[in-house]
């Protein structure tokens, strides 16, 4: 550890810097621990069949991709599936992320970059210094436009009736009388038609006229047999059809 004393001329009390002079390799080295023991780990790159688990602090500080591919998916342990790369340059992707050095032969030179370029690695690829990740918008909801903002005219008014002019209270529908406050108006159900009684005075009139009829027929017969013989008989005899008393 070094001390430096560091004091302006006519200042306040002194400062001083402390400084780690090995602090960029042991915690380069610690990363590397931490990569290997799969400790604290909370993402998963699945590549060509295999997983390869890593620490999102570490991608997103090497990557502005996967730093913005993790800002917008918050998830406790992601998997993030990588397609058309072989598991041998991820890998070795990964490593340089934690170490910031790899050593690879010179046939997968040429793919390893063209993966660290699609990927916006750090170190490999030309990425600004600058570029993090931006937050996306979020899109503003669709207003109705109206007829007059869109420079039409207004709608017509109705067939038979002018539109009410300024101050004037609006016509409305003719409506039934007006119920006391507190009432419901309910449908009255229709009348029932009338029945007519069992017996009508049309049926009576069919049942009796034959009966009368076949009388008076009985009578005027039987007259026609028999006259009347009230007006012949003398004092103190009736004349009967079955004989005299």
């Amino acid at each position: 550890m070094a001390v430096t004393a560091a004091a302006a001329a006519g200042a306040g009390p002194q400062h001083y810097c402390l400084r780690w002079n090995n602090y960029q390799s042991n915690l380069t080295s610690v990363f590397d621990q931490l990569l290997q023991s799969e400790s604290f780990v909370d993402v998963t790159l699945a590549v060509a069949g295999r997983a390869l688990k890593a620490h999102k602090v570490i991608l997103s500080a090497s990557s502005p991709y996967f730093q913005t591919l993790l800002h917008d998916n918050p998830c406790g342990h992601p998997i993030v599936v990588i397609e058309d790369v072989s598991h041998a340059d991820m890998q070795a992707i990964v490593q340089f992320m934690y170490k910031g050095e790899i050593n690879v032969a010179e046939q997968q030179l040429p793919s390893l970059l063209k993966v660290a370029e699609a990927l916006k690695i750090r170190g490999l690829a030309d990425v600004p210094e600058g570029e993090t990740v931006t937050r996306r918008a979020a899109p503003e909801p669709q207003r109705r436009q109206t007829s007059a903002e869109a420079g039409g005219s207004p709608e017509p008014a109705a067939a038979g009736r002018a539109p009410p002019q300024v101050g004037q209270t609006p016509e409305r529908p003719p409506q039934g009388p007006a119920m006391p406050p507190g009432t419901t108006a309910e449908p009255r159900p229709a009348p029932a038609p009338s029945q007519a009684p069992a017996h009508s005075r049309a049926s009576d009139d069919t049942e009796i006229r034959p009966a009368i009829i076949e009388m008076i027929k009985e009578e005027e017969r039987v007259s026609s047999l028999y006259p009347d013989p009230c007006s012949r008989c003398p004092p103190g005899r009736v004349n009967s059809l079955a004989g005299d008393i």
